[in-house]
C-alpha cells in the first residue's frame, strides 16, 4: 500500500503529493462525494490540476459519456471573465465518447453545458479577472425516457457536483 503524506498547495488548501528530494510529484486536488438518486447509489470525483477540472459521475464505476467544455474564443488571447461576465462567450460541448444523436447525449450536454456555467460564474465571484478553467464531465448514470426524471436527475448531479468542487 502506498502511503501518500498530506500536504498544502500555495493557496493553503490540502492536496496530497509525493516528494523525493528536490522534486516534487504533486497529485491533482481531489474530492469524492456520493449520494442516492431513487435508490441508485452515484458516485462523484471531482480532481482539479492546473486550469483542467475533470468531474467524473458513475453508478458502477465505468464511464459511458464523456464531454469535454469548451469556451468558443481567439486562441490568439486566452480568454478572462470581467465583473459583468460580459466576455463570457458561448460555450460548446464537445462528445469525445458515447453516442451524439440519442436522448442521453442530450441531456449529458445540457449538463455539461450547466456545470461549464456554474464554474465560470463560481469563479467570477470568487476571484475577478480569472482565467477559465477547462472542464472534462464524464458520466454513467440512470438517465430515463422521461424529461422530467432527466430533469430531477440533473438537479440532483448539479447539488452533487456543487458539494464535491475543487475549484
Amino acid at each position: 500500500m502506498l502511503h501518500v503524506p498530506r500536504t498544502e498547495d500555495n493557496l493553503g488548501k490540502p492536496t496530497l503529493g509525493i516528494f523525493n528530494c528536490s522534486n516534487a510529484i504533486m497529485f491533482p486536488l481531489t474530492r469524492k462525494e456520493s449520494g442516492d438518486y431513487q435508490g441508485i447509489r452515484l458516485n462523484c470525483l471531482a480532481m482539479k490540476f492546473g486550469d483542467q477540472i475533470t468531474i467524473l459521475i458513475t453508478m458502477t464505476g465505468k464511464i459511458g459519456q464523456m464531454f469535454i467544455v469548451n469556451y468558443e474564443r481567439s486562441v490568439v488571447s486566452p480568454l478572462v471573465l470581467n465583473e459583468d461576465m460580459s466576455s463570457l462567450p458561448e460555450i460548446g460541448v464537445r462528445t469525445v465518447l458515447g453516442d451524439r444523436d440519442d436522448f442521453k447525449a442530450h441531456w449529458g450536454q445540457l449538463l455539461a453545458s450547466q456545470i461549464g456555467s456554474l464554474l465560470a460564474k463560481q469563479q467570477m465571484e470568487n476571484t475577478s479577472n480569472s482565467k477559465v478553467l477547462k472542464l472534462c464531465l464524464g458520466l454513467h448514470v440512470p438517465w430515463d425516457l422521461s424529461d422530467e426524471k432527466n430533469g430531477d436527475l440533473s438537479v440532483f448531479l448539479m447539488e452533487l457536483i456543487q458539494r464535491v468542487r475543487v475549484w
